[in-house]
């Protein structure tokens, strides 16, 4: 029979392992009393490093991030001042999200936009540049897709023939116009006072450069199918780098055509 006294070193030794695979906890001291805390795992943030043709603007569409976020977490006043093989900081968990590959309905069903702003609020335009009296659609044709975050359909695609016009929704100033972005091909990007941006993706050409004022209504390119599989123009809007509906902004109009 083993005596108590044999088995009692023991189990303080096998303790004393056990203690040392735990992190060691943080004491922190109150009036009087003391707190363990074990120290939590921070959040990295990313970092990129630009590429050529990149933008401040089309990085942080990529990620859906606002760019004046961006611009600040980089202290850049002037994003414009960004160059090829700098590193940039990125917030903690910013991802490249390419836009969705969306399926063609057989049959659409049209929703009218006082059917739809009961669930979401209507923008208050703070200028000019917002003010949804002067906005326009961008193109002519039938609607293949609609706005649909649930699907990651981040805005609507739009058919058409090959080459037709692609017209700036409202008045603004281009800030990108390229195709490094996986998913949009020849993407032209607009921006609309402090916050909004417009942007027009899978065109067959550009017409407009970075830098340049545009009219609403203007022709900044042409409709095509670039990185896509069918000649058609996929619009998007976003609100502080958020995809929102674009049926919000824009128009209400019938499937085929203006209204």
């Amino acid at each position: 029979m083993v005596r108590a006294w044999r088995i009692a070193p023991m189990v303080a030794m096998l303790a004393a392992c056990a203690d040392m695979e735990k992190p060691a906890p943080i004491s922190e001291r109150g009036s009087g009393a003391r707190t363990a805390v074990f120290p939590r795992a921070q959040p990295t943030r990313a970092n990129y490093r630009v590429q050529a043709g990149d933008t401040l603007y089309s990085i942080a569409f990529a990620r859906d991030l606002d760019y004046r976020e961006l611009a600040r977490l980089n202290g850049l006043e002037d994003g414009n001042l960004i160059r090829a093989g700098q590193w940039l900081a990125l917030p903690a968990g910013a991802e490249v999200r390419t836009a969705p590959v969306a399926e063609t309905p057989g049959t659409i069903q049209a929703t009218p936009l006082s059917a739809r702003v009961d669930t979401v609020q209507k923008p208050a335009p703070a200028d000019p540049e917002t003010d949804l009296k002067t906005w326009h659609w961008p193109a002519v044709g039938r609607v293949l897709a609609e706005f649909e975050p649930a699907r990651g359909r981040k805005g609507m695609d739009i058919a058409g023939r090959r080459d037709s016009p692609v017209r700036a929704a409202s008045a603004g100033k281009v800030v990108y116009a390229g195709s490094p972005l996986r998913g949009y091909g020849k993407l032209t990007i607009v921006r609309h006072g402090a916050t909004l941006l417009t942007a027009y993706a899978h065109q067959s050409a550009q017409l407009v450069s970075e830098g340049q004022a545009v009219a609403a209504g203007q022709v900044i390119g042409a409709m095509g199918d670039s990185d896509t599989e069918s000649v058609k123009l996929h619009f998007e809007v976003r609100d502080k780098g958020r995809p929102v509906d674009p049926r919000l902004y824009l128009p209400f109009r019938s499937e085929y055509g203006p209204g």
